[in-house]
């Protein structure tokens, strides 16, 4: 059936033409719609990132996705795809997927095009590792359902060898003419680089993927909106108390009464909260149907009274010396330091007298001393710490000045930083 077109010759009006221009409209319109959803484009956040066409000014959008992937089977969706919905480039991201997702979508497409994988990219890798993956336990490999999925490779000839593009973070010496010197700028450049098929997966199962887990789980936490929050809690150690009431259990060895310490850690939007309950229950036992696990409501109380010295008793003289037990444990357990914790410690090199931010790794009762990573100064302020892997230390304990409050992880241009909210007071070489 062919469509005639029905035309007004005293109005000039063509009305198969303008219903055909307004179907067009319309249909633009949900295509820009599309585009500008949340889950498909992002707003740039500068002031200067904006575009201008045919004198109408719009803000920058940025696709979260390549257009192949966003429109599948509709052709129209990429002409008809409004001027200011942009895709970024290198330098018009934020964020590690700069470095980090695009050189593993590089490395799966070329197993893609090696026969060795059906798929290229790192969003179907989470689906086939992760039950969900913006959960945290699936992220960090710690889920009974998915922790022992693993990517389904297919037969290969290791004897070819795979030519995988990657993102380098290379130094260039330039002339600036504004100065009229020589000076080293920071640029990306693709490199092509060959792999046996085996050497590429061992590098993608070992390196890459830990690392693409790892982000996934920073990014989920630090993308919270103001109704969301994540409540991390774990087990922390048991305590056996050092003074009971019955002290002739105590002198033949009885069994003490333990006390089991929790730890829990809230993150949301704007905070991150750290808390510490004590629970007489310490049971290990992992099934979810345990009445441990059954918390119902978890109200905090900052201004419950703690356990003193003052608080116990003795009923005679020879129980003198362990009062004194308990109080000398108790002052080194005001002071002890678990793996995890940031302090601020002192180095005497040559009469002089540095001081640098560390995390502890482990501390040794015997010796006396605590090993820490050494964590390096990144900003002006002394706010921001980069934290150097291979700067390990064993440190006295009487060096320790005193503990940092726990920072917020942030990752800047593919690299990890720890903030802390205010100046630490380093001295460093």
């Amino acid at each position: 059936m062919i469509d005639e077109a029905i035309t007004y010759k005293k109005m000039g009006f063509n009305r198969t033409k303008y219903e055909a221009k307004s179907n067009r409209k319309g249909v633009e319109k949900i295509i820009q719609r599309f585009y500008e959803d949340d889950n498909n484009s992002r707003c740039a956040a500068g002031k200067k990132e904006c575009i201008t066409r045919n004198k109408i000014k719009k803000q920058k959008r940025y696709l979260q996705d390549s257009l192949k992937t966003c429109t599948k089977r509709y052709a129209e969706f990429c002409k008809l795809r409004p001027f200011w919905i942009v895709v970024p480039k290198l330098t018009d991201r934020d964020t590690c997927a700069c470095i980090a997702h695009e050189n593993i979508n590089l490395k799966l497409d070329a197993l893609k095009i090696a026969n060795v994988l059906k798929f290229s990219t790192y969003q179907t890798a989470l689906m086939i590792l992760c039950c969900d993956r913006y959960s945290e336990d699936c992220l960090a490999r710690t889920c009974k359902n998915c922790s022992i999925k693993i990517i389904p490779y297919m037969e290969f000839d290791n004897s070819k060898k795979i030519e995988v593009k990657q993102w380098k973070q290379v130094k260039e010496l330039i002339k600036d003419l504004k100065i009229k010197q020589n000076r080293y700028v920071t640029k990306y450049k693709k490199e092509i680089n060959s792999f046996k098929p085996r050497d590429l997966i061992t590098q993608l199962e070992e390196y890459d993927l830990p690392k693409l887990l790892q982000h996934n789980k920073i990014s989920f936490i630090n993308s919270l909106s103001e109704m969301d929050a994540i409540i991390h809690m774990d087990f922390s150690e048991n305590y056996t108390t050092k003074c009971n009431k019955e002290i002739q259990s105590y002198h033949f060895g009885g069994s003490r009464t333990q006390i089991s310490l929790h730890t829990v850690v809230v993150y949301t939007e704007d905070k991150t909260t750290f808390y510490c309950t004590l629970s007489l229950n310490f049971c290990f036992c992992d099934n979810v149907e345990c009445s441990h696990y059954k918390l119902g409501t978890i109200i905090y109380q900052s201004n419950t009274k703690r356990l003193q010295v003052q608080d116990v008793f003795t009923d005679s003289e020879d129980d003198m010396p362990l009062a004194s037990i308990s109080q000398n444990a108790q002052e080194k357990s005001k002071i002890s330091y678990s793996s995890g914790d940031y302090v601020l410690l002192k180095l005497i090199l040559k009469r002089k007298e540095y001081r640098y931010a560390a995390v502890c790794s482990k501390y040794d009762d015997e010796d006396g001393e605590l090993t820490v990573k050494f964590l390096k100064v990144s900003n002006d302020t002394g706010t921001e710490f980069q934290l150097n892997e291979n700067d390990i230390a064993d440190v006295p304990y009487e060096d320790i000045l005193h503990k940092l409050p726990v920072p917020k992880v942030i990752v800047k241009g593919g690299t990890v930083c720890y903030k802390f909210k205010e100046p630490v007071n380093v001295y460093e070489k």
